[in-house]
């Protein structure tokens, strides 16, 4: 009576047509422990695989009863059940998505916790990372100097790290800028800018220091050769103001502006101080927004410094000063809410090499 099923097999014809008649035949399939699924067999093309899981005694008529064996894991055709022996097609219908519902509020629920907890975890760590920093990196009293290329450089690439080293108070922060950005005849204009949008981070005219040599001028396309020159330049100014630590650019200078690049390569030669430098990233990183800063901070090296900023009004207000180079696309640019930075200490307490150039 009962034929075995393999998992996507149709049912044939005769299949299709056989019934189960007797009151008996019924009563030995609902009794069983196994477990009863129910087929459509209005579907032109179905197979195992399309089952809905009923309770036993959901019997529809047109629908092929068959049983699971869950030892076995085949199934097994029993039949068709008669017209006199269904129950009401709408309760049953009305009870599959009830219990259908219950069941999938019930995962959405859980889910929704999971994810949840998963937020505040990560907004736990992040919450942390701008003091660990401090504690790890900068204990005591410190000079520190941000060297740049252009003004309208430290509110694209360096905000979070200005906005929290130029709150506490045992540190003196200062921004020192190689050129004045004249490359469109706004030098003036641009220096003005640089001394506003410093103000909105809590810095006054005198930590700010604008090099503006002939010899290294703003282009977007030539290097400096003369980076020598540049070197004992910054190194008179940073023994005047009694710097300790200096930060800047990467190797690729964040965005590959050639004046970056040869900032990155000046700062390589004072090897008399801790030097901290900009990540590089990728062009999709770039605009990362919050999956970098979770990907930033889980997923990088043990010798990193992190500043974490979700003061985004305050950074906007600095790139506001700048309102003859302001684009709108610098807000989603990542470092408007991270920098992570790879230390070099001239002690070897971190003890990594140079990045590659």
């Amino acid at each position: 009576m009962i034929k075995e099923l393999n998992k996507n097999r149709k049912c044939s014809k005769n299949e299709k047509n056989r019934k189960i008649s007797s009151d008996d035949e019924i009563k030995n399939v609902s009794d069983s422990d196994e477990a009863f699924v129910e087929i459509d067999l209005s579907k032109e093309d179905f197979d195992v695989d399309d089952v809905i899981v009923l309770d036993r005694n959901f019997q529809v008529n047109n629908f092929v009863l068959v049983k699971f064996d869950t030892k076995k894991t085949v199934y097994h055709y029993v039949g068709i059940v008669e017209e006199q022996k269904k129950k009401s097609f709408f309760v049953i219908s009305f009870l599959k998505y009830f219990i259908c519902l219950r069941i999938e509020t019930k995962r959405k629920t859980v889910l929704i916790c999971l994810f949840a907890l998963l937020s505040l975890y990560i907004l736990l760590q992040l919450s942390q990372v701008n003091n660990l920093t401090v504690a790890k990196y900068f204990p005591g009293n410190h000079s520190i100097a941000l060297v740049i290329a252009h003004p309208d450089d430290e509110a694209i690439f360096f905000s979070p790290t200005l906005l929290y080293l130029s709150k506490i108070k045992h540190f003196q922060m200062h921004v020192l800028c190689v050129t004045n950005g004249n490359f469109y005849g706004l030098g003036e204009v641009r220096s003005k800018e640089l001394f506003r949008s410093c103000y909105e981070y809590g810095l006054e005219k005198e930590q700010v220091y604008l090099l503006n040599d002939d010899m290294f001028y703003d282009h977007p396309s030539i290097r400096w050769n003369n980076i020598s020159m540049l070197a004992k330049k910054l190194e008179l100014i940073l023994e005047e103001r009694s710097i300790d630590t200096v930060l800047s650019f990467g190797p690729y200078g964040c965005s590959g502006h050639p004046n970056h690049r040869d900032v990155h390569l000046t700062v390589r030669t004072l090897t008399s101080y801790r030097r901290f430098f900009m990540t590089d990233v990728c062009f999709l990183r770039y605009y990362g927004g919050i999956f970098e800063v979770i990907y930033t901070y889980f997923l990088s090296s043990e010798y990193k410094a992190f500043f974490l900023s979700w003061d985004v009004l305050k950074t906007f207000k600095a790139m506001s000063s700048h309102l003859s180079q302001f684009r709108y696309h610098w807000i989603l640019v990542r470092y408007v809410l991270i920098n992570d930075w790879t230390v070099y200490d001239i002690n070897a307490r971190v003890g990594n090499e140079l990045p590659p150039y």
